[in-house]
């Protein structure tokens, strides 16, 4: 079965706090990280670096999404509207060399979970998809009616993938071999990677569901995971490079400008960062790295010389757990007020029509 809704004592209180940080986890704790199949967990930390809650997946029966233990470039989990999308394996805990098993065995998936305690819980499983190999990274629809993953194979079952629940169907929607991470930003798919170079690119226009061409951004800004936010001026990008520090670029209405780069975390390489503004206008930027969650605040605005400050520890994965991706939980979108405004307008209407 392609989809399903999730008894609620699998995902019990799935509710998260806005603003907060939601960071995916691999390990159990009991032993060191292997190419087995292991644990997955979604933790949600507080912007100070509190632990506010862990929903550990299941490692078994029909709702587990595991991960290989080693594979560092597993685990992009990404937010949008009211939906958290959680790639994984449709493997038991314990699964030796996971990420090379055969999709027709171990099918590649995706748990969607709604920011909701009575909300609905979906399973994507991809087919073909990333057959004997990775499935790395998915962003939700944000009505949650389908879900985008990425991961690696050859060319037929490689790329970008869209599962429509309510159809139950896989479409490849790329076959390029953008093999790290997706993101959506304004309404439009991103991908970042590592081969052609490794620039992020823009996935065809808006949000494609059937297959479509990519484009290297203008102005090449190059890397494996990217985080976008809107300030005054225009749009930055925050892109991870796989070493220990993030580059910034400024978007200037025609190419993408590199502003400068972090300092080194001294923590290890980066795998995935997300940012945010705050209520001064400033841009907080959250990046992981596979023992240590940190965090800096960029205050220097769109379009300006960068020369940030040191990196601040906030959390720590922890012996034999490793943390493998990061997003955050954004104020309630517009969409979904705008779609209260259109249901009182409805609403109001209906009562004047009755008068």
């Amino acid at each position: 079965m392609a989809s399903c809704q999730l008894a609620g004592a699998l995902y019990s209180q799935v509710s998260f706090n806005y603003r907060s940080l939601l960071l995916y986890r691999v390990g159990t704790g009991s032993s060191v990280l292997s190419n087995t199949s292991t644990q997955v967990s979604v933790l949600e930390y507080s912007q100070t670096g509190s632990l506010l809650q862990t929903i550990n997946m299941p490692t078994s029966g029909s709702g587990q999404p595991t991960a290989s233990g080693s594979d560092a470039t597993q685990g992009k989990l990404r937010y949008n509207g009211q939906f958290l999308a959680v790639p994984g394996f449709n493997a038991p805990n314990g699964t030796p060399n996971v990420a090379t098993t055969p999709a027709a065995t171990v099918p590649r998936r995706v748990v969607v979970l709604e920011n909701d305690p009575l909300g609905t819980t979906q399973i994507a499983n991809l087919g073909t998809a990333f057959n004997s190999n990775a499935i790395r990274s998915a962003v939700p629809q944000a009505d949650g009616s389908g879900v985008w993953a990425l991961g690696q194979g050859a060319a037929a079952v490689r790329g970008i993938w869209y599962h429509d629940f309510a159809a139950s169907t896989n479409t490849q929607v790329s076959n390029f071999n953008i093999n790290r991470s997706l993101t959506i930003f304004d309404g439009q798919l991103y991908a970042g990677g590592t081969v052609g170079p490794g620039f992020i690119r823009q996935i065809g226009t808006g949000l494609p569901t059937t297959p479509t061409t990519i484009t290297a951004l203008p102005g090449n800004p190059n890397g494996r995971s990217v985080a976008f936010v809107d300030l005054p001026g225009g749009p930055v990008a925050y892109v991870t490079t796989d070493f220990s520090t993030i580059t910034k670029y400024s978007f200037d209405g025609v190419n993408w400008l590199l502003d400068g780069t972090s300092p080194v975390s001294g923590a290890g390489t980066f795998y995935d960062v997300t940012a945010l503004v705050d209520g001064s206008g400033n841009v907080r930027v959250f990046a992981v790295t596979p023992s240590t969650l940190l965090s800096f605040t960029d205050i220097s605005g769109h379009a300006a010389p960068w020369s940030p400050g040191s990196w601040t520890t906030l959390a720590t994965a922890g012996t034999n757990f490793a943390f493998r991706g990061i997003t955050h939980v954004p104020e309630p979108a517009t969409w979904v007020l705008m779609g209260l405004v259109s249901f009182a307008s409805v609403f109001l209407g209906i009562i004047r029509r009755r008068r």
